[in-house]
């Protein structure tokens, strides 16, 4: 009769991950990339107040029903975008003044 070897199973090694971590000073570049990032924000909130402004005004020029409902849409949405980038501004702004 042949026997039957027995497989060993063979365990994955686990791979060592050093709990090592560098330590960094505040470098400059992150202010200043936090400045460009406040700035964009800055931007694209007047931008979208802007166009929301435009479209509320444009919704009551209109007579046209369907348009006026669709420029009303617009301008909801438009205004959420800008609140949003006011959110993040304040967000910023709070995120700098704990830094320091």
């Amino acid at each position: 009769m042949v026997k039957k070897r027995a497989r060993k199973i063979k365990r994955a090694k686990q791979v060592k991950r050093s709990s090592y971590r560098r330590k960094t000073s505040v470098d400059i570049s992150k202010s200043i990339s936090t400045k460009r990032k406040i700035n964009v924000v800055i931007s694209n909130l007047i931008i979208f107040a802007i166009l929301t402004l435009i479209l509320i005004g444009l919704d009551y020029l209109t007579n046209h029903e369907g348009l006026s409902r669709l420029l009303a849409i617009f301008s909801i949405v438009t205004g959420f975008i800008a609140f949003a980038f006011f959110l993040v501004l304040l967000i910023f702004l709070a995120l700098r003044l704990m830094r320091k």
